[in-house]
Order: C-alpha cells, then structure tokens, then sequence
C-alpha cells in the first residue's frame, strides 16, 4: 500500500512535474519570441527614423535653395531664380524617396513658385503646416494628410521655414510625398513579410502605412503611447489589446530627433506569438502523453528546449547581423573597416553601405573588398600618409575623386577614425566615404553668386559695409583703444568718396573720414535702443573738400560687448542743394503772394500818417500844442505797424540757416507776424481768423522764421480751400496753441473749406501733390513744410474733422525763463 502510494505520489508528481514544465517552456518560448520581436521592431524603427531624418535631410537641403530663390533681388533677380529652379529640380530628380510636389510660398501664404510648371498659384494660408512657421517650430514639420489644392491628390505636407538674413520669416518651403510612397518605402524597410511599419506625428496622427492602408491615414492611433512618448520615453516597447477594428499588436515607437515624427514597428500578436502556440500544443502534449515517465520527460523536455533556445539564439544573431548589413545598404555611405600592418601595408576587412549609389558604379565592378586604386583619379592624401595620420592623431579626413564610367569624375570624402593600435605597429581603421559632388557643385554657384554681388555692389552708387562696433563705443574712444573694425567694404567707395580701400584704412577706416564723432556715437546708441539708425553727415573727400552723405545702419547681431552692422552710404550733396534751392523758391513765391496784401497792410498806416500830418499842422496854427503831441503819437504807433510788417517781410524773405541751432520761439508773436503779412490775403477772401491761446502762451524750441513760412503757407492753403464756398458760408480759420503735459507745444490751423480728398490725403506730404491744379500751385507747398517742421525735432500731420481740414504741428517745448532777479533799489530812488 505503501509503495502503492509511494508510486501514485511518484506519478502525481511526474504528472504535475509534467504540466510544470510544459508550462514553463510555453513561457520561456513566449518571453523569446516577444524579444525577438521587439528586438525586430527596434531595428525596423530606426529604419523608419532614418528614412525621417533623410526627408529632413533633402529638405535642408531643398530648403537653402528655396531661401535663395526667395531673397533673390536686383537685374539679375530671374536669371539667378532660373539657375536655382534647375537646381531645385535636379535635386528632386536625385531622390531615392520621390517628392511629388515641390511649393515655394511668400510670406502671405500664396505660392509663388510649383515644381509642376503650369500651375496656378494657390492659398495655403490656412493650411496648418504653414501656419505653425509663424513660430518657431522644428523644421521640418510634418502635416495632417490633406487633398492637395495644387494637383487634387492626397498627400502628407512637409514644410520648412523660410528665413532672410536677419532671421525673419521670408515664406514657406512645402513639399507633397504620397502616402503610398511613403508606404512603399515603408515596406522596403520592412524585416519580413508580417512586420508593420508605419509614421505617426507626436500627437499619433497617422501619415504613412506599410501595409497601405488608407483608411487609417489621418486617424489617431496608440494615444498612451504616444503620451508616454511625448513625456520623455524616445523608445517604447508597447502591447495594445485587440479591438473590434484592430488586432492586438507588439510595438516599438521610436521619436525622431529631426521632426514631429514617431517611427513605429511591430507585429501583430498573433503571428508573433504563433510558434509559441505551437510549443505550448506540443509541451502540453507531451505532458499528457508521458506523464507517467515525468522524471524522464522532464529531463528530455528540459534538453529539447536548452537545444531551441540555442538554436534560436543562433539564427537570431545571423539574423540581426544580416539586418544590420541591409540597414547599413540603404545608409548614402559607404562604411568600411581597414586593418594596418607593421610594415605600412593595409587590407580592407569589411566593406559595406549604398556603394552603387555612392560610388556611381552599378554594375558591381566596386563591391566586394577588392581595392579602388585604380579607380581614384588624384587625392589629396595618400593611403599610406592617411593611415599613418589617422593611427598617430586618432583622425583624418581626405578629399579625392572617383572616375566614372562615362569617363566623368566625382568628387569624395573619406573620413577616418582609429579604432585600436597595435604596440607591435599597426592597428585597425573605421571610416566611411560620402560622394561631395552636389556638395562642391552648390559651392561654386555659391561663388560664382558671391562674385556677382561683389561686382554688382562695385557699380552701385553707394557704399556698402559690414562692420564690428564696440557696445560703449564712448568708453573705448576715451580710453583710445579699437572701437571699430570693418568686415567689408564694396569697392564702389573710391568713386563715391574719393578714397581707396588701402588709404581708408590708413585713415582709420570709414569713421575716421565721417564727422561730426558725436553722431556717430548717439547713432550707436540708437542702434541698441532701436536697431536701426539713419543720418546726414559730412563726409571728407578723398580728392579734398567735403561732401553731405546718408548713412543708414541697421543691426544684425548684438554678441556681449560688440555689434555686428551693416549698412549703406551714398551723396545726397546734390539733394540737399535741391531742397535748399525748393525752400528757397517757396519762401519767395510766398512773399509773391503776399505782396498784394502788403501794399494794402502798408497803405493804411501811410494815409492814416499823412491825416496826422494835416491835422498836427491845423493843431500849429491854432497854437493847440496838445492837440499836435497826440498827432505825433499817432504818427509813432503808425510808424511803427508799418515797420513791423516791413521787418517780418524781411525775416521771410532771408531764411533761416539750417545748420542753425534750435532757439525758444514765442508762438504769440510768429502767430502776430504771420497775421500781419496774410491779413491783406485773408481779407480779399472773406477769411475770418481767430486765435486760442493758453496762459501764459507756448514756447517752442525751433527756429521762427521757418515756423513762420509753415504757419504762411497752411494759411494760404486753408484761403484757397474755402474760395468754393457759397458767399453766404463762413470762412473761418481758427489758430490754437497749447503746451502739452508731455513737453510738447501742439500748433493746430482749422479752417471750414470742406476738407482734403481720401485719394489726396494718402499721399498729401509728397511732393508734386496738389489740389489747385498746375496753374495755381506745384504741389511743394507742404513736402518743404514737413521737411522744415523735422529739422525743429517737430511732426506734422492732416485730418478731416468737421467742416474741413485740420493741420497739427507737434513741436518741443521751450525750458521755462528763469525768473529777473530783482535788483537792489538805490535809497535815494527809494526815497523818491
């Protein structure tokens, strides 16, 4: 009974023994074939990654172009667009990855140049791949499958910002791949048949399938994981359940570190998992069928499984090794590993990478380990001299060219590394070689565009410079140490200042021939404050003498203590005598105009002198003494209107000096004058004026006589407007003047003439605009006016309120008098 039991206990325990480890195998194999998988999806991922990173590659790359197609300016301006179109479309053609659709957009969304030749421009605005480069996204950015408004197809938009010089927003580089394309890229990346590839954007929109499924494009798929992703995790190992409409799948998500791009690879976890199942049939199998021989089972399914494990092993390190090959077969490279032996000689160890497409020969002539010397037209080092510089500084680089087949050449790198040395001499070599061709063939254009801007800036009438300032730049002259140092120089500045490059550099550069040094001072400190900065300044000629010279800068970029410049000078001595003679000529067709009016302003007080004369002798004869001494009076106050009007006549008629400094200027008194020499004007046109002014009256910083001529012509202006009017109308200007809390004195002229057209308005301070027609006016009147109203530090600005036109002047206002300190009274005039 006994060892009855003892045997069915021995059995149970075979029998449990058995079912133990068939459970256990079933594991093992679950938990390897998981591994494997996930292992397989990995390097599927990054298969996936490195077809992203290569469209962000070709977009760089179709990115710089575009940024010069763009930012294309001048003569040459279609010429160069041509060449950089060609270039665009040659680099299309050279694509593993087709582009299908190439777009260039400005800055308002509209395109402004197709790779499809024909096609109409179209708004892509609204599109959201081209609004998210109004910020500062990662380029390139991938967009939500869409129908394409170019060519009416389904496509997955790839988009590059667009930048100038100054990093600003200049457009958008578009570029349409085909989810099929892409799809079928996908699945050449593929490791076998039942893997899943696919593209996914960071917030798990679906772009591209291996399986070309297009229903699923556009949905979002994986949300967890794609969390987990977004949150830190670059690679995740993920398990979905099933669904209704999925299978239940093992993942990888890989996230690219070139766009909004999540690589994904997997299987799903039925065909996964099926030689488990089969593993599991078998182990229970066995179970049942020996479980009387447990322990003998045991030990045999424990040597079956140690042996597949192995096996699998093996085959999956052949495998992974065959992947890597393959993976490295797609790479634009081609890598290599190179064994150097004491005596100098070296052998090529392992060879492998796209070497058909980087070397040009595609009849295989070049694969294998064979060497290439026969092949390598010249280098610029030796395989000798590379490996002994590689194996003594751990580093080297070599620039060679490839013959072709056709008989023409490419260009090539080879970039190498030390791997290990031997003591005995020696050691053992890595490196890779990239074909440079489209490289070197972009840098000559690039020359070639470079030389043409040079010599298109030498024929400018300009000069053009690029500079380096000094931050405190007042600082660094006090001290007498460097403040500025010139980049560049067109070559136009000898004829525009006399001065070739060699003597300007003697001189200090272009800041030793420009003056006065206090502007060039302030203006670097309107730089900081604004980045811009624009000024007339004297320039000494090269040949002698001097010049009047704009110079405009503009900042480009403030690093630490200094500021790089760049900017532009030209003669506007010429222009500046134009505007000299244009005030000039005004300023005497205003006292022309005033001339009628002063016989008149000047008649009456003569008249009213000649009937003081008559009477003053009546006066003498009846011996009425105080009778004459109030003719006199009369006679002195007539006297002196009269040589008011004649003074302010004469101050019109000078001018005033620009160069002049800013003075206070009673606004109560120009206003005084300005009325003395328009009230003849004014009064034959039934003009009414009035007069506001506050307590105590403004004072502004400016010089009067110019002020004068402003307030003379907008007068006349106002005068002219209301001579349409009905006789019955009231023609009436109204003069104001207040000081603003802001320090400033605002002047404001009104009248009721109906006011100045939309059309005039626009453009009312250019010159040659002009309401009264050519035979009553040229259309200066107010150009000269807002020139003359700047130069006092001064704005001046139209509008129509009401029953007409209202000017404005905007001027600084005058420091406060200093109170008359009262002096000591005398104590006999006390007395007094």
């Amino acid at each position: 009974m006994m060892r009855r039991a003892a045997v069915g206990m021995a059995v149970a325990a075979s029998i449990v023994g058995a079912w133990w480890l068939a459970a256990r195998v079933t594991d093992d194999a679950a938990q390897a074939e998981v591994s494997r998988v996930y292992a397989r999806a990995e390097a599927d991922a990054l298969a996936a990654e490195n077809l992203v990173r290569r469209v962000a590659e070709d977009g760089r790359a179709l990115r710089d172009l575009a940024q010069r197609w763009v930012l294309a300016e001048g003569p040459q301006a279609e010429v160069r667009r041509e060449e950089i179109e060609l270039s665009l479309r040659t680099l299309l053609s050279l694509r593993s990855l087709p582009v299908f659709h190439l777009m260039i957009t400005g800055l308002d969304g509209v395109t402004v140049w197709q790779s499809r030749s024909g096609q109409p421009p179209v708004n892509l605005a609204d599109r959201e791949h081209v609004q998210v480069h109004r910020t500062n996204v990662p380029s390139p950015w991938f967009g939500q499958p869409a129908i394409s408004r170019a060519t009416g197809e389904q496509v997955v938009p790839v988009t590059l910002r667009l930048d100038d010089p100054q990093g600003r927003r200049a457009g958008v580089l578009v570029m349409h791949y085909r989810p099929a394309d892409l799809g079928r890229a996908l699945a050449l990346l593929g490791s076998g048949s039942d893997t899943v590839l696919c593209l996914i954007r960071n917030d798990g929109v679906l772009l591209a399938h291996s399986a070309m499924q297009r229903d699923l494009l556009g949905r979002r798929v994986l949300p967890e994981a794609v969390q987990r992703v977004n949150a830190g995790t670059r690679i995740l190992r993920q398990r979905t359940t099933g669904s209704a409409e999925d299978e239940a799948m093992l993942v990888v998500l890989r996230a690219s570190d070139q766009a909004n791009i999540i690589a994904v690879a997997g299987q799903t976890t039925e065909s996964a998992l099926a030689p488990v199942v089969r593993v599991r049939n078998l182990a229970m199998a066995t179970a049942g069928g020996y479980s009387v021989a447990a322990l003998l089972m045991l030990a045999f399914g424990y040597g079956i499984v140690r042996q597949r494990r192995l096996r699998r092993e093996a085959a999956m390190l052949r495998a992974g090794r065959a992947e890597v090959e393959r993976l490295q077969g797609k790479l634009p490279v081609v890598i290599f590993l190179r064994k150097v032996f004491p005596d100098g000689s070296s052998r090529i160890l392992y060879r492998t990478g796209d070497i058909a497409g980087v070397t040009g020969w595609t009849n295989g002539e070049l694969e294998g380990l064979g060497p290439w010397d026969s092949y390598v037209i010249e280098s610029s080092l030796s395989r000798a001299e590379g490996n002994s510089i590689v194996l003594r500084d751990g580093f080297a680089k070599a620039t060679w060219k490839l013959r072709q087949p056709d008989g023409s050449q490419r260009r090539m790198l080879t970039q190498m590394e030390r791997l290990s040395v031997n003591p005995a001499g020696g050691g053992e070599i890595v490196g890779y070689i990239r074909d440079l061709t489209a490289e070197h063939s972009a840098s000559e254009r690039e020359a070639a565009a470079r030389q043409e801007l040079d010599d298109t800036l030498a024929l400018a009438p300009v000069i053009v410079f690029r500079a380096m300032l000094a931050s405190d730049a007042r600082a660094m002259i006090e001290r007498d140490r460097p403040w500025y140092r010139e980049v560049f120089v067109s070559r136009s500045v000898e004829p525009v200042s006399g001065w070739t490059p060699e003597t300007l550099a003697a001189e200090g550069g272009l800041p030793g021939v420009l003056e006065p040094w206090d502007s060039l001072v302030e203006g670097i400190e309107a730089l900081k404050r604004d980045g811009a900065w624009a000024a007339d300044l004297g320039l000494r000629h090269g040949h002698g003498g001097s010049i009047v010279v704009r110079m405009t800068v503009r900042l480009v970029a403030e690093d630490g203590d200094s500021l790089s410049v760049v900017g532009y000078i030209a003669d506007v001595t010429a222009e500046r005598d134009a505007k000299a003679r244009a005030i000039g000529s005004a300023r005497l067709a205003s006292l022309g105009e005033l001339s009628a009016g002063l016989a008149h302003e000047l008649k009456q007080p003569l008249q009213a002198i000649e009937l003081a004369v008559s009477n003053a002798h009546s006066a003498q004869k009846r011996g009425n003494m105080p009778a004459i001494g109030q003719r006199l009076d009369r006679i002195t106050a007539y006297t002196r209107r009269a040589n008011q009007v004649i003074e302010h006549l004469r101050r019109l008629a000078r001018g005033t000096d620009d160069a002049a400094p800013a003075e206070p200027v009673h606004i109560e008194e120009a206003l005084a004058g300005v009325l003395a020499l328009m009230a003849g004007p004014l009064r034959d046109g039934g003009v009414v004026t009035r007069v506001e002014l506050t307590d105590p009256p403004p004072r502004a910083m400016g010089h009067n006589v110019a002020l004068e001529q402003v307030l003379v012509n907008l007068l006349a202006n106002a005068r002219d407007a209301m001579q349409s009017l009905p006789p019955d109308d009231t023609r009436l200007v109204t003069l104001k003047a207040e000081t603003l809390p802001e320090g400033r004195v605002l002047i404001t002229v009104s009248d009721t003439g109906g006011g100045i057209p939309p059309q005039v308005m626009a453009r009312l301070f250019e010159p040659f605009v002009t309401t009264k027609g050519l035979e009553r006016g040229t259309g200066l009147g107010l150009s000269i006016c807002q020139g003359l109203i700047r130069r006092m530090g001064g704005t001046i600005t139209a509008t129509n309120e009401g029953p007409g036109a209202v000017f404005r002047i905007s001027l600084p206002a005058a420091p406060a008098p200093l109170a008359p300190v009262a002096e000591p009274v005398p104590d006999s005039q006390a007395a007094a």
